[in-house]
């Protein structure tokens, strides 16, 4: 009788679950069946062509009567593409995925997207989506510090934030003069007082400026100088396989780069394949996709790391205050001009 009463309970349970969240380990039936009439999909976006036709060939595999459209440009040329657009009362896309997580917010703010608040959101922690769901990540991107080992031993690579301040590094180190957010990231970890004077400091080690992270590792392996202080992994990963002379560390609190963020676009032609897409990319099964397929960091608390990511299993990464660090992004890029001198 008890085991009877229990099987009822659970009856009732998956039911409620089912009627809340639509099919098991998938869209809404509703969803899916608005998404199928509409037929077709339209992607603005950021994302490496190569992947996110990888990406889309899954989903297509799953959803084939949706014909999908990509759309790729630079992170500010599809941003200003967007502005344009909707000015103009022009609306092409129906989704805007991957931009950078600034883009997404600046586009939230200026009334130019859609909220959707996809059920996949529950696993996604809250600095990697907004409360009103405008915008979500989709992947994020991990930092790690990067060194030429025939300039330099891995036994002498710097192991703490400090170590980037010794005399032996002046003139041989790399960064990035677009990485505003590192800079706010480091006001987060360190305090303001401390970041401040590492900053200082740093900005005497006659550092190497760049704006091309793919170009400032090819240097870095030909020897033009001995270390990157922030570079994103996938990018030591890729010149590694080629032979480059490459070794990395993580510096702890690690770094994580601003999310690559999804999101629904304002006025979208076809909201539902919108929806069902963006729900397809926020659940395990697309997060681990992305993983395989572009080697980027999974952003649901429920998919574990696999492949090369293995390599940045227990490393500690800081959680970034996205929304507060966006909201002051102009005073960080002056912060950060002023105290490295870049005009």
């Amino acid at each position: 009788m008890v085991f009877a009463t229990k099987l009822a309970c659970l009856a009732i349970i998956t039911s409620i679950t089912l009627l809340l969240h639509g099919t098991v380990n998938g869209a809404s039936d509703d969803i899916v069946k608005a998404a199928t009439k509409e037929g077709n999909l339209m992607i603005y976006g950021t994302t490496q062509i190569d992947h996110m036709h990888g990406i889309i060939k899954h989903f297509n595999e799953k959803y084939p009567a949706i014909k999908t459209n990509y759309h790729r440009q630079g992170t500010t040329a599809v941003y200003e593409r967007i502005i344009r657009e909707v000015r103009a009362g022009m609306f092409n896309a129906d989704v805007y995925g991957g931009i950078g997580g600034l883009q997404a917010w600046l586009l939230a703010q200026k009334g130019m997207l859609a909220p959707y608040s996809s059920p996949e959101r529950a696993a996604i922690s809250n600095n990697l989506k907004d409360k009103e769901g405008y915008w979500t990540a989709a992947y994020t991107v991990s930092f790690v510090t990067a060194f030429n080992n025939r300039q330099i031993p891995r036994s002498e690579a710097p192991r703490s934030y400090d170590d980037f301040l010794l005399p032996k590094w002046k003139g041989k180190m790399w960064l990035n003069e677009d990485d505003t957010e590192w800079f706010a990231t480091m006001f987060e970890i360190m305090g303001k007082d401390k970041a401040t004077q590492f900053m200082q400091r740093l900005a005497q080690q006659d550092l190497r400026f760049g704006r091309e992270p793919s170009l400032a590792i090819e240097l870095l392996c030909a020897g033009e100088f001995s270390m990157i202080i922030g570079i994103h992994f996938h990018h030591t990963e890729r010149v590694k396989q080629k032979g480059c002379p490459v070794e990395w560390v993580a510096v702890e609190p690690g770094y994580k780069r601003p999310p690559i963020a999804i999101s629904m676009a304002k006025n979208a032609p076809h909201p539902a394949a919108g929806k069902l897409f963006i729900d397809f990319v926020l659940s395990r099964e697309g997060q681990k996709i992305i993983q395989d397929i572009a080697l980027r960091y999974p952003v649901r608390s429920d998919v574990e790391l696999s492949g090369q990511l293995l390599k940045l299993k227990g490393i500690r990464f800081w959680d970034s205050n996205w929304e507060a660090i966006f909201r002051n992004i102009e005073g960080h890029q002056k912060a950060f001009r002023a105290t490295f001198d870049r005009g």
